[in-house]
């Protein structure tokens, strides 16, 4: 059988089993940052998210910016003020244009890219959100990503440093966003949703969010995510297909990843609801590889 190599280096992998018996805090400030102001601000948001941003009580949330019913990105929205926020996304996408061209018909809001001007930071682990629920900052918001709760943090730039040894000296420990990313997906959080099979995107987007201010074309063949555990060490490659035991195929690998300490890799699937057992199926060089399902590790 051939070995996968490691998705992960071993030292990340130790640095999630570290950071998950604790707290860590990861530096994500080289996202994409794009500031929204003006009386209108909230009209032009809504004009691409499948979330009313009005309706929201959160200073915080997690939403799908859509154009013609075409995914652009999954973006976090903070909402500075009553007509301020701040738009940030990881994927390189159009929003920036897309904002900027229908400013026109919002002559009310000025939209700007502050990537630079902020840094932004989101703290992971089992202690994390026990540590922040009696916290009251201005620059903490809470976000719900898929069903994940956790805490991030907006600083100003130039604080970016500052912030991270104020958190290593009060016990936080440093992780880099590969093992943030194995935080997500050990709670079930699919990430590189661009990368969806276009035939699935809008269904698993209309499962994941509620989209509660434009409609999302939907099927009657709902999918969803699951957890699976393979039972050998193997090559595994995105988009590679997942059988039942019957051998119909019912989903596909959309991320897969390793930890130091356990010996298979994992993989984030996405199956299709009520024809998943709790054993399916990779075929992997004719031969047949069982996964089965887990909790979060």
């Amino acid at each position: 059988m051939i070995f996968m190599k490691n998705f992960y280096e071993p030292s990340e992998n130790n640095n999630f089993v570290q950071a998950r018996k604790c707290m860590g805090i990861c530096n994500l400030s080289n996202i994409n940052k794009y500031t929204v102001y003006g009386p209108s601000a909230k009209d032009l948001l809504n004009k691409f998210s499948i979330r009313k941003v009005d309706v929201i009580k959160d200073n915080s949330f997690m939403t799908i910016m859509m154009r013609h019913n075409k995914f652009i990105c999954e973006c976090q929205i903070i909402k500075l003020s009553p007509i301020k926020y701040l738009v940030l996304c990881e994927e390189n996408s159009k929003l920036l244009g897309y904002l900027k061209s229908y400013r026109k018909k919002y002559p009310l809001v000025t939209v700007d890219d502050t990537s630079r001007v902020y840094s932004f930071f989101s703290f992971h682990g089992d202690k994390a959100c026990d540590y922040f629920k009696l916290k009251n900052s201005s620059n903490l918001y809470k976000v719900t990503r898929q069903g994940y709760t956790y805490f991030t943090m907006l600083t100003s730039s130039v604080n970016k440093f500052a912030v991270i040894d104020h958190f290593k000296a009060i016990g936080f420990l440093e992780i880099n966003p590969y093992v943030r990313d194995i935080f997500l997906y050990n709670n079930n959080v699919l990430t590189n949703l661009n990368n969806l099979s276009y035939k699935y995107k809008n269904i698993i987007i209309s499962n994941l969010y509620c989209a509660d201010n434009m409609k999302v074309n939907k099927s009657k063949k709902l999918y969803c995510v699951k957890q699976f555990e393979a039972t050998k060490n193997l090559i595994i490659t995105k988009k590679m297909p997942i059988y039942n035991s019957k051998r119909k195929k019912i989903g596909y690998v959309h991320n897969f990843y390793r930890i130091n300490n356990k010996k298979f890799p994992f993989v984030l699937g996405i199956v299709r609801k009520f024809k998943t057992d709790k054993i399916a199926l990779l075929k992997v060089n004719k031969s047949e590889v069982l996964i089965k399902e887990y909790q979060i590790y």
